[in-house]
Formats: structure tokens, C-alpha cells, sequence
């Protein structure tokens, strides 16, 4: 974008990316909600661990698309949604690898991979690369704008 354009409004390319986000996010909410059950049959803080992650993913994503989307423009925003679905798919490594850190009848038990495993951290995965288009998007719209007062 030149500078002296005006500020960009959100296009429908952008509302598009914010549709997609959030339905990753929810659909991996849904995936982790799915599997809760099972994991409270292993153990207590296993199961609530599931429900945590999945009522953050599934607020998350209706938070992106809250009315006049206020939420989606903010960077601290978009920048603890990629922190903490990099880091539920980060510990979902170290569970597939190294074994469950510290806590539970199965701490330092190596966990099996699943389809709905692999379909969840996709989800999850995709959740962080369009919150990154969107964090893209607003740094250069900020940009522009910074360059619009210099001027």
C-alpha cells in the first residue's frame, strides 16, 4: 500500500480469514472436547486439562468474531492465541515423544498417535498461521498509517 492511500477497511478477503480462524479453532475445541471422557477415565487433571484447552479454543473463537470485531484488531489478542496453540501443540509433541511431563498415573508414559490427534493439531497448526495473517495484516495497516502521520 502507498503511502497517502486511506486506511484499509476490512475487505472481504479479511473477514474471510477471521471465518476461518475461528472455525479452526472451533473445530479443534470440538476435537478436544471429544476426547475429554477418555482422559478422565485415565485421570481427573488429564480430563479437566482437555475441557481447559477446549473452552479456551472455543471462546477464543467466538471472541474473534465478536460484533464490530474488536477483538481480532488487538495484537496482545492474536498474539496469545498463536502463544498458546503453538504451546497445546508443543506439549502434544513432548507427550508423543518424551512422555507426559510430571503429573498423573501415566507421567513419563509415551502417548500413541490418533487420527483425531493428527486432525486436531492440523486444526491447531491453521489456527496459527491465519492468526499470523491477520497480526500481518494489521502490523502493515499500523504501518501505513505511521507513515501517513510522518508525511
Amino acid at each position: 500500500m502507498r503511502v497517502g492511500s486511506p486506511p484499509r477497511q476490512e475487505t472481504l478477503g479479511l473477514f474471510g480469514i477471521r471465518i476461518v480462524t475461528a472455525l479452526f479453532s472451533l473445530g479443534s475445541a470440538a476435537s478436544h472436547l471429544a476426547l475429554a471422557p477418555e482422559h478422565f477415565r485415565e485421570w481427573w487433571g488429564y480430563g479437566w486439562f482437555f475441557v481447559v484447552v477446549s473452552a479456551f479454543q472455543g471462546i477464543y473463537a467466538v471472541g474473534l468474531m465478536a460484533p464490530k470485531g474488536s477483538l481480532f484488531k488487538n495484537q496482545w489478542y492474536l498474539l496469545t492465541g498463536i502463544s498458546l496453540n503453538l504451546w497445546v501443540a508443543g506439549f502434544y509433541t513432548v507427550t508423543r515423544t518424551v512422555g507426559i511431563p510430571l503429573l498423573g498415573p501415566h507421567a513419563g508414559h509415551v502417548e500413541g498417535v490418533g487420527v483425531i490427534d493428527v486432525f486436531s493439531k492440523t486444526l491447531e497448526l491453521g489456527t496459527v498461521a491465519s492468526l499470523g495473517a491477520l497480526l500481518f495484516w494489521h502490523q502493515e495497516s499500523r504501518a501505513t498509517l505511521v507513515n501517513r502521520l510522518k508525511w
